[in-house]
């Protein structure tokens, strides 16, 4: 999945259970460039996290979300 984003960058999920939960950003190289969520606790529900990526270049990113043993990436274009 590939996504066009522009400013601010909205990332939401829906988790189906009290998880632990860590969700970052890295830049193409595998750098870590921000970390949104650091291994909070968060109930079943439907999440919204706001990022403001003002200070990235345009190009393409990766956002990973960690929970309950498993990770998840998902590729973005920043466009601005």
């Amino acid at each position: 999945n590939l996504e066009h984003i522009g400013l601010p960058i909205i990332l939401q999920a829906v988790l189906s259970a009290l998880l632990i939960v860590h969700l970052k950003i890295y830049d193409m190289a595998g750098r870590e460039i921000a970390v949104l969520i650091n291994g909070e606790k968060m109930n079943a529900g439907y999440y919204t996290k706001m990022f403001n990526g003002v200070s990235l270049s345009s190009g393409t990113y990766f956002y990973v979300v960690q929970a309950d043993g498993q990770m998840i990436s998902k590729r973005m274009v920043l466009v601005k």
